[in-house]
């Protein structure tokens, strides 16, 4: 369901590979937001988010990160 109050808004949703991370960055997609989604490293459970993404016609709108938020150098 698009929710216009997030549309084109860009969200960072951090351990979107699996889990509730996986299930708020695909949401926000399906509102209409412009997701970057962070894992720390590329795995299979990120590729995977990024193949949801795509069966909901928003791969335009989802940008994979890797950077481990714990570490100040990857945050910058």
């Amino acid at each position: 369901m698009i929710d216009s109050s997030l549309v084109d808004r860009v969200v960072l949703v951090t351990g979107a590979s699996r889990g509730i991370g996986r299930e708020m960055a695909l949401a926000l997609l399906e509102a209409g937001a412009r997701v970057a989604v962070l894992a720390s490293r590329d795995s299979p459970q990120l590729q995977q988010t990024l193949r949801m993404a795509g069966e909901r016609n928003a791969s335009h709108r989802v940008i994979p990160v890797i950077a481990d938020v714990r570490e100040q150098e990857a945050c910058e």
